[in-house]
């Protein structure tokens, strides 16, 4: 379940039309709640305008209202500030992997760090239960739970693999424990 968002990149111009028009030709006045400070709503242009900064990345969610004096609708508007476009790939990456492979996992979100030592964020999906449910971001918490397992094995195995011991050594060689072998 991935969230549909408007894409925008740290140090680079955004501009985002928003389209609000009446079938039957009434003016429509639009609202926005919950705009960031990097942004700003040009209500003549109906445009959002603005250049987001390293501080600004992650989801956003605007709230838009079009009134057309008789009846007014709101949807929300998800604007995702990358680092960059390689950040957005890592973003498509996961939601693709997810979709084609685990479409029942409600929410997920993966942190890459390259060999430049660059942090990557990839987020998709909800967490939460009921009708409680929040877009998963990239300070969305979730239990560890058997998770650790598998980077455990892999750091002893990176370790057995520098020489540091042996895996078919006793764990008593080489830290004091109560536990038998």
């Amino acid at each position: 379940m991935s969230i549909i968002y408007q894409p925008a990149f740290t140090g680079e111009e955004f501009n985002f039309a928003i389209e609000a028009d009446d079938p039957q030709g009434v003016n429509v006045e639009l609202m926005i709640k919950d705009l960031p400070g990097w942004l700003t709503f040009l209500p003549t242009e109906a445009t959002l305008k603005g250049m987001p900064s390293e501080n600004d990345e992650g989801l956003h969610i605007i709230n838009v209202t079009a009134d057309n004096g008789e009846r007014a609708r709101s949807r929300d508007l998800r604007i995702r500030v990358f680092k960059d476009r390689d950040e957005e790939k890592l973003q498509i990456g996961v939601e693709n992997a997810i979709a084609s492979f685990a479409s029942a996992l409600r929410g997920v979100s993966v942190a890459l760090i390259d060999r430049d030592e660059n942090l990557y964020h990839a987020y998709t999906g909800f967490y939460g239960s009921g009708s409680n449910l929040f877009p998963v971001d990239q300070n969305s918490l979730f239990r560890v739970a058997s998770v650790s397992k598998p980077f455990t094995t892999a750091l002893v195995l990176q370790l057995a693999e520098e020489g540091a011991f042996h895996l078919d050594d006793f764990l008593g060689d080489h830290i004091e424990t109560k536990l038998p072998n």
